[in-house]
């Protein structure tokens, strides 16, 4: 989401780390599915961010969810790929 942020703004991007916000400030809109996958990923970076919260994450997060959170958003990221490609070709 920051680098289609840089590459469509030419500017540095929001110190910010919401997913979902990032994709508004870029212009990109998002269906329902996409919204709850970032939201779900959000979950991931505060935990990154604060430990106090691992074990939280931990009993609310199993290795299928987990599995299942890492293929949509690879699914998500070749899509944003996708978006910085056609990007670059404006």
């Amino acid at each position: 989401m920051k680098s289609l942020y840089v590459n469509k703004t030419g500017l540095n991007a929001p110190l910010i780390h919401d997913l979902v916000k990032l994709a508004d400030k870029v212009g990109i809109e998002l269906n329902i599915e996409n919204v709850e996958m970032l939201t779900a990923l959000n979950k991931f970076n505060i935990e990154g961010r604060y430990p106090d919260y691992r074990k939280k994450l931990r009993e609310n997060i199993n290795k299928k969810h987990a599995r299942e959170v890492f293929n949509k958003s690879n699914e998500f990221f070749k899509w944003t790929l996708n978006q910085l490609k056609k990007q670059k070709k404006k």
